[in-house]
């Protein structure tokens, strides 16, 4: 999305997902040592994704510090998988509807195939990823 608006103003994802950062409690950043960088995060990039029948997405790890992922769907639900898999722990996390997740970037992970439901056009899997840099010169 940041490649389209040259003005975060003008997009209300983008407006809106830098607010989740102001939602985290202290008790959340204490709850790992993984992170301790998430409040020195000061860049982000964002991506809107839509997984149909047959998508997926191979194991990979993020370039950035950490990773939001935000899922979203038109219910009644109307496809199976879609599942995020983290390879490192061995654990697959069943997507729910707004659901979101913070994870840091390094882990890998993977989305499972997604089977759709008969003349279940547009009611597929839609995902915000949020990646979460440090930039240079930030104490």
């Amino acid at each position: 999305l940041d490649e389209y608006y040259s003005n975060r103003n003008f997009s209300n994802i983008l407006n809106v997902n830098r607010k989740i950062w102001s939602v985290i409690s202290d008790k959340f950043l204490e709850s790992s040592l993984l992170f301790r960088y998430l409040d020195s995060c000061n860049e982000d990039v964002t991506l809107l994704n839509y997984y149909e029948n047959g998508d997926y997405y191979k194991a990979h790890h993020d370039m950035s510090v950490y990773t939001v992922l935000s899922y979203f769907y038109k219910e009644p639900k109307k496809f199976s998988g879609g599942n995020l898999k983290l390879q490192d722990y061995n654990i697959e996390l069943e997507i729910k509807n707004n659901m979101v997740i913070y994870m840091p970037s390094i882990l890998v992970h993977e989305v499972t195939p997604i089977i759709m439901e008969e003349n279940a056009k547009g009611f597929g899997r839609y995902s915000i990823s949020q990646f979460l840099f440090v930039r240079n010169g930030h104490d």
